[in-house]
């Protein structure tokens, strides 16, 4: 262990592209993405996509489902 306490809650996955905390600050999110679009990390096989929203709280985050698309064939 490196000395942090296993955690209770359930794994869950994820990959956070980006978090924008206002509207004006989009801009550079995009063209950050853009700017590494040609570029290959690695590979995997993914069967939905869910498109999550984050609130930042004293408490900690607050996670909610906007919208999740299935990708199977």
């Amino acid at each position: 262990m490196l000395g942090f306490e296993k955690e209770a809650r359930k794994f869950s996955p994820h990959l956070t592209l980006g978090r924008v905390k206002d509207q004006r600050s989009a801009g550079s999110a995009v063209r950050q993405l853009l700017k590494h679009s040609s570029e290959t990390f690695g590979s995997f096989d993914v069967k939905e996509v869910c498109l999550m929203q984050s609130v930042l709280k004293p408490s900690g985050a607050e996670y909610s489902t906007i919208e999740t698309f299935g990708l199977e064939k």
